[in-house]
């Protein structure tokens, strides 16, 4: 039998994830089966705290585990003589010599042998966060040895179970892509937990898409204190989860038997459910492990084996707990009245030792009556989100902050941060910007603990009244001045908290059909954003850094800040391409992925604002209406606040706007939030000149990218085998601020240059060449150049009628490019395709277009029914022609450019029954709030108008037929019936663009269909789709295309 390799991973921490495994594995052992459990949560090792009782280095302190493993194979793989022979690696592959074998007689072979995280002495630490995982992959072959000790564990074993980090990591990312078999995904029922767990799922199915992963999604620490919100749950992590339980045959039963129920006793200790729950107990913790180890196993174990009796189970429970020192009130000679006092302890770890204190801290406030509540170790608590953490921090009565080097670097003291992206460290940051927003600083006690020192408290506590307290022992009689200390504080009323309640906390609860509305609008954004998003997800972001307000920051810590402020408001600052599009287009993705109802990002281009008259609500709705055709429900949507605009490019407003815009943003609503992007000098300039910054706005600055960020981004997925970057890397080591390095600073150069060099047969070092690439503009037009070759490279399985080649490509979309940088918008709208044209050239092709319809029309009538046979001597024919020409001069005069497209009425957001039946008589929709593309607004457009046509064309008929009409009306009924199809033909967004897309491609400007072209560039990449129009990919993009490249 081959061994399985079974994953447990939970995207959040504190779900009894590793419990889950230790349970698993004695099951399985007692059955008789091989075990092999690997403890690959490294940063902070706890799954050994399951099996103590068993073994003989409790704490392991003499015991190799997982990092020494890694770090043997490293240091051999930097050996050059030690790769002399074939398959070297596999002697460097063999687990059996890192593990531990648990002392416990088990049936038959059956065995549990433990890989721990490592050695738990002074240098653990230091290995684990040395060790850089993307060089063990890229550089060292750690694929290959990965591969190698897979096949040494499932060779040894019948069942390998790995504890995974939680969160997105290297490592986690191993556990659940590389490594496993079957996945087993463990979430609680909260709507994060859900959504993340989710997500890590769809990435694991899309990454293992030829090998798939068998994954089991396991809902845990269920409690059914609230049935309705947990069945909401339930049904809510059915519909995330469904589509990965095709191997299920039956998935109701599963999601029956699978959960795994809240029990208390076990929140205190870590102890095996098979010794603290009686076998066959149902809704215990153990009967739901056996239900799970059945699924894993296929049926081959479906229950505990054990001979244990009842006395002797009890026996070996006493030996996992510990009884630790309870004072009472009169020892203590405290008093703690009332209920007990909540208080938040936040850390962040260096060493195994400060956490073990840390964990003893809180057990012994616990058992002297206080409700402390701790966090998961820093692993677990990978980006946790920011609103659980702000919230356990605002409501808890008073804050303990245990000190250490590293968390004073995670609150960025000295200018710095310690790069720790880990809950932990946006936890330490979230507090530090609570008491600069107005958190009392007297709520919060900095403890050092033996392992610290007073040196150790961040430096925005160190002014406190609140003097630190030492404790040098952690016993009763050591804790005795912390508890004096917390004896004194009082419970806080969150209702009056003198704390800044974020902005998300204020917002109003949206009526029903506001919310569906708001619903239907958020889906379309992330239709349209969809394709933008699959490209920003392939690969790992670039860094974002920024500073501001003496902070320091990633980009996790900017959504935090976002989410958590008071007011909502953000301006994001940046040189000229530092990123400032590409970190809001991010925001929004994230924005939209974590959303349950809160405001709807909507991404728009501050361009096309005129603040001299139009104010920004109604300038919002608009676009609302033209971008994504909402109808009259845009103004709800805008005014009860369910719209978060993302305002990007306040400097490519004209000078003389800038600082009207700025104003209008100061003077919105107090519960009305905004992002907006700006370049930094100008909006410094305009700020000087208004004589006031922003106000109730968080500003912040994007450093620049380094030569370092360059590299690392370049380096991602090479393979070891490609030499090709080398020259590239090296001379952006030596030259930090040369022609390439200044050229790569842009975000989307950085990723054209990836794109263009990507292939083995290109070389990237041409672009040192300072004869051929003297400026970084001739790098970047190589760069261009040589993403729309491949854009428009031939491709085989391409449908002929969405062929175009390079050069058409280039010269249509230059002309696009031209004309709306000499419009001053990004917006490629196809309603305004006109605008290309002089207003009287347009007005005489109109005419041109009404006058020939006309005569068509006209003269056909007039030829077969003969009309006015007073003047039989002018052939019916020509009477209609002349009719048709007057009708043309008549729509030049009556012709005026349309204002937006066709909506419905601003009174109702949806067609009233009577419309839809009128929709359906004549074979159209008349539903116009479902474009969700710019194609599918044409489409409606060009129905909405025919509408028309087909009812005019109705009433010609009926009046030719009915023989009771005098025949003296027949003419001046079909000459109005024309004439209203050209009028409103004239007057329409279809009509003006149906007229300039032939005249262009009469000219061979563009090509007829102009809108699958337009379709076409942004599935290649080109285009970009915002709402119901198109803009180019990039800023610089579209320059490139509006200057004399050819």
């Amino acid at each position: 039998m081959k061994g399985s390799i079974i994953t447990f991973y939970s995207y959040k921490g504190g779900t009894g994830r590793s419990m889950a495994l230790a349970n698993a594995a004695w099951i399985l052992a007692s059955n008789g089966l091989r075990v092999l459990v690997v403890d690959w949560d490294l940063e902070a090792p706890g799954l050994h705290r399951y099996f103590h009782p068993f073994l003989s280095d409790r704490d392991l302190r003499t015991s190799m585990g997982l990092i020494d493993l890694v770090w043997e194979f490293v240091a051999a793989a930097l050996d050059s003589e030690a790769q002399d022979e074939p398959g070297w690696h596999e002697d460097f592959a063999r687990i059996s010599p890192y593990a531990m074998s648990i002392d416990f007689d088990f049936p038959g072979r059956g065995t549990v042998d433990l890989v721990p995280a490592g050695k738990q002495d002074a240098s653990y630490s230091a290995l684990v966060s040395s060790f850089d995982w993307g060089n063990f992959y890229e550089r060292l072959g750690g694929g290959g040895y990965l591969e190698a000790l897979k096949r040494d564990m499932r060779l040894h074993y019948d069942y390998v179970l790995i504890d995974s980090r939680t969160g997105l990591s290297d490592t986690a990312g191993i556990c659940t892509v590389h490594l496993p078999d079957i996945l087993v995904n463990c979430f609680s029922l909260s709507t994060q937990a859900i959504d993340g767990a989710a997500a890590v799922a769809g990435s694991v199915h899309r990454q293992r898409e030829n090998r798939q992963v068998r994954i089991f999604p396991v809902p845990m620490r269920v409690e059914d204190g609230e049935q309705d919100k947990l069945d909401a749950s339930r049904d809510f992590a059915r519909e995330r989860f469904g589509r990965f339980l095709f191997h299920v045959s039956d998935p109701e039963r599963y999601w029956g038997e699978v959960e795994v129920p809240y029990k208390s006793f076990y929140a205190y200790e870590e102890i095996l459910a098979t010794f603290g729950d009686r076998p066959q107990q149902e809704n215990s913790v153990l009967a739901a492990t056996e239900r799970i180890v059945g699924y894993l196993s296929d049926g081959q174990v479906t229950a505990l084996s054990s001979s244990l009796s009842e006395s002797e189970r009890r026996v070996w429970l006493t030996r996992f707990q510990r009884n630790g020192p309870k004072l009472s009130r009169t020892e203590l000679d405290v008093r703690l009245p009332g209920p007990p006092l909540k208080i938040f302890i936040s850390y962040a770890h260096d060493s195994h030792e400060h956490f073990e204190e840390v964990r003893e801290l809180w057990f012994l406030l616990r058992a002297n009556g206080t409700d402390a509540q701790l966090g998961s170790p820093d692993n677990e608590r990978r980006w946790n989100g920011p609103v659980p953490t702000a919230t356990e921090i605002r409501t808890a009565d008073l804050i303990i902050v245990a000190v250490s080097p590293l968390y004073r670097r995670s609150t960025g003291d000295d200018g710095q941060t310690s790069g720790d992206e880990s809950g932990a460290g946006v936890e330490a940051r979230l507090i530090r910007d609570e008491v600069q927003g107005g958190y009392s600083v007297q709520r919060i006690i900095p403890v050092v603990l033996p392992s610290a020192a007073v040196t150790e408290v961040p430096a925005y506590l160190a002014d406190s009244p609140v003097r630190p307290v030492i404790v040098e022992q952690l016993t009763a009689d050591g804790i005795r001045p912390l508890l004096r200390q917390v004896a004194r504080f009082k419970r806080v009323d969150h209702k009056r908290a003198d704390f800044n309640p974020s902005w998300r906390e204020n917002l109003p609860k949206p009526e029903p059909d506001l919310e569906q509305a708001a619903l239907q609008l958020a889906r379309s954004v992330a239709s349209g954003w969809e394709v933008s998003a699959a490209a920003t997800l392939s690969r790992p972001p670039l860094a974002t850094r920024w500073s501001g307000s003496q902070r320091r920051g990633s980009f996790d810590d900017l959504v935090n800040i976002f989410l958590t402020s008071s007011r909502g408001r953000l301006l994001v600052l940046g040189s000229a391409g530092s990123g400032k599009t590409t970190t809001a287009v991010r925001l929004l993705l994230d924005l939209l992925a974590r959303r349950t109802d809160e405001p709807i990002p909507i991404l728009l281009a501050v361009a096309t604002w005129r603040p001299d008259v139009e104010h920004i609500n109604t300038w919002i709705i608009r676009r609302l209406q033209e971008d994504y055709t909402v109808g009259g429900i845009a103004e709800r949507l805008v005014t009860t606040g369910m719209i978060l605009p993302i305002l990007d490019g306040l400097d490519e407003l004209p000078v003389t706007q800038r600082a009207l815009a700025l104003d209008a943003l100061s003077t919105l609503r107090i519960n009305q939030p905004f992002v907006a992007t700006c370049r930094t000098g100008d909006y410094r300039q305009v700020a000087a000149e208004l004589g006031q910054m922003l106000a109730n706005t968080v500003v912040v600055e994007l450093e620049p990218i380094t030569s370092n960020d360059i590299r690392a981004y370049l380096a991602v997925d090479l393979p070891d085998s490609d030499r090709r970057w080398q020259p590239v890397f090296a001379h952006l080591r030596e030259f930090p601020g040369g022609l390439l390095a200044q050229s790569m600073s842009n975000p989307f150069m950085l990723d054209l240059m990836r794109d263009a060099y990507r292939r083995p047969n290109t070389d990237p070092a041409e672009l040192l060449n300072n004869r051929l690439f003297p400026t970084t503009q001739a790098i970047e037009h190589r760069l261009f150049g040589t993403f729309i070759g491949r854009a428009y490279a031939p491709r085989p399985s391409t449908r002929p009628e969405s062929t175009y080649d390079a050069s058409s490509a280039d010269r249509w979309l230059s002309f696009l490019a031209r004309s709306l940088h000499e419009q001053h918008t990004r917006d490629l709208s196809w309603w305004h395709l006109h605008r290309v044209l002089p207003p009287g050239g347009l007005r005489t092709l109109l005419a041109l277009a009404a006058g020939f319809f006309g005569a068509l029309m006209l003269g056909l009538a007039g030829l077969r029914f003969d009309v006015l046979p007073d003047i039989a001597a002018i052939p019916g024919w020509v009477k209609g022609a002349l009719a048709g020409t007057g009708l043309g001069l008549f729509v030049a005069l009556v012709a005026r450019e349309p204002v937006q497209l066709s909506k419905p009425s601003p009174r109702r957001a949806e067609p009233s029954p009577r419309r839809r039946q009128l929709g359906r008589l004549v074979g159209i929709s008349a539903d116009l709030n479902q474009a969700s593309s710019p194609a599918a607004a044409l489409l409606i457009e060009r129905r909405t108008v025919s509408t028309v046509g087909l009812l005019m064309v109705l009433v010609i008929g009926i009046s030719e037929l009915v023989s009771g009409i005098p025949r003296a009306l027949v003419e001046p009924i079909v000459a109005t019936a024309v004439g209203l199809i050209m009028v409103r033909f004239s007057t329409s967004s279809w009509g003006w663009y149906s007229v300039t897309r032939w005249w262009l491609a009469l000219r061979g400007v563009l090509p007829l269909r102009v809108m699958r072209f337009l379709g076409d560039a942004h599935a290649r990449g080109v285009l970009r789709q915002q709402g119901v129009a198109y803009q180019f990919r990039d800023v610089a993009l579209l320059e490139w295309f509006a200057g004399d490249h050819i």
